[in-house]
């Protein structure tokens, strides 16, 4: 009882009807309900987009004694707890080795769903610019082996962008120029 209090990840154990049974201190911080407020209640009536998230279609899974952890990220809809989390769970058996109920942990994700989609939108911002510039964007391997080009190639050298990719870049060099550009590449 004292790690499930003190675990810094929520833990829930759900019955064999899949209603509440065990719910720690780090739930009651993460979902801003208290055990009592949820304990012997039915998931779909504490949280009713655990359905449409596929959460308890899991739990239905897990408690037919499917053996799989799966995580299902979702976003927990009130004012005083608003976030992401994510919920593995697994069959919790008795001695006999009979599927009694289900035991699930749970992560708060926030920090990490934030940070993915600030990626996005920095990998989109930084898309749109190399694909609208004037001047001709390549990335090259370390061979000099073109790995991406710019739309802008087509208008500056008539090339479509998947025509280059694979090609040796000093081929499109001029003779006389190759050896001053591969000293400084």
């Amino acid at each position: 009882q004292q790690i499930i209090a003190c675990a810094q990840e929520g833990i829930v154990v759900y019955g064999g009807d899949l209603k509440y049974k065990v719910w720690n201190p780090y739930m009651e911080q993460l979902a801003g309900l208290p055990a009592a407020e949820v304990l012997r209640k039915d998931p779909q009536e504490v949280f009713p987009f655990l359905r449409e998230n596929g959460v308890l279609r899991a739990l239905e899974r897990t408690l037919a004694g499917e053996t799989h952890s799966v995580e299902f990220p979702f976003h927990i809809d009130r004012t005083d707890a608003n976030g992401w989390s994510a919920d593995t769970s697994g069959p919790l058996r008795n001695l006999r080795g009979e599927v009694v109920g289900v035991i699930g942990i749970v992560r708060d994700i926030t920090a990490r769903k934030r940070a993915e989609e600030a990626l996005r939108q920095r990998e989109e911002y930084f898309r749109a610019l190399i694909e609208n510039a004037s001047d001709i964007i390549s990335v090259l391997a370390p061979d000099g082996t073109i790995r991406y080009e710019s739309p802008s190639v087509e208008r500056v050298l008539g090339y479509r962008p998947d025509e280059l990719f694979g090609r040796d870049c000093f081929a499109l060099i001029h003779p006389e120029d190759v050896s001053r550009i591969q000293a400084v590449f």
